[in-house]
């Protein structure tokens, strides 16, 4: 009888063990992804940009600038779709313009406490 119960109490805890492990791992996983996904949605908004870029012969003052037009002259979009101005955590990206005359800018993720996660600067 006592066997019984602490086989039962040792794969309750067991169970128990094996769920926690597997909501941390995801856990861990899920943000390692999201990490890696910045990179790339850096790349893809750089590209959209550029586009802006080509089509107007300026940068766009804004990242706003890819949603709305904004009067300038050639404007062909929209560029971008509201949700590629986010992060994988919901946040804006920060877009600043470098240098007006070699069309250079800087793409930036900044977590929650204003700290670069990833920068991205576009070449001249």
């Amino acid at each position: 009888m006592k066997r019984a119960k602490l086989f039962w109490t040792l794969g309750i805890f067991v169970t128990a063990l094996a769920i926690f492990s597997g909501y941390v791992l995801y856990r861990v996983m899920n943000s390692e992804s999201r990490y890696d996904r910045v990179e790339g949605e850096l790349v893809a908004l750089t590209m959209k940009i550029n586009a802006y870029r080509l089509d107007t012969g300026i940068l766009p003052k804004t990242s706003q600038g890819l949603l709305l037009d904004d009067g300038v002259p050639n404007w062909n979009g929209p560029y971008a779709k509201s949700r590629d101005l986010l992060d994988p955590w919901g946040r804006a990206y920060h877009y600043e313009v470098v240098d007006l005359t070699k069309h250079q800018f800087r793409l930036l993720d900044l977590d929650a406490q204003g700290t670069v996660v990833k920068s991205m600067t576009s070449e001249p």
